[in-house]
């Protein structure tokens, strides 16, 4: 975690906690998301994908809806314009995905090729 800033920190002490679902994760609203999606390309860290939680009755549940990115190769280290690539599709995927069409409110998580601060 020593590559995630003060910023990305805040936000996910902010964040939704999926441990009422088994996930050790944490998801994000859409604004929270994109912003962490700027943070992590500025780090030069990969977004490898996420996934979509609507909340019902305050209590997350998935969607099943889901973005990937695939690297042409494997590693634990990603070129800029992979990392760059890799941003964009997550940013396209997040200001695309139909929010108004959902009475629940709609989350994300994030995918990183690093440790995001979670409980």
């Amino acid at each position: 975690m020593g590559l995630i800033n003060d910023r990305i920190r805040a936000i996910y002490d902010n964040a939704v906690s999926l441990e009422l679902i088994g996930a050790n994760e944490k998801a994000l609203t859409k604004e929270q998301c994109l912003t962490v999606i700027n943070e992590l390309e500025g780090l030069g860290i990969a977004i490898l994908g996420g996934d979509v939680v609507k909340l019902i009755k305050g209590k997350p549940k998935h969607t099943y809806d889901s973005w990937h990115y695939q690297p042409k190769v494997k590693n634990e280290v990603y070129s800029t314009s992979e990392v760059s690539e890799s941003a964009r599709k997550a940013r396209e995927y997040v200001e695309s995905y139909p929010i108004n069409k959902h009475i629940e409110p709609i989350l994300f998580v994030l995918v990183a090729n690093t440790d995001l601060p979670f409980p």
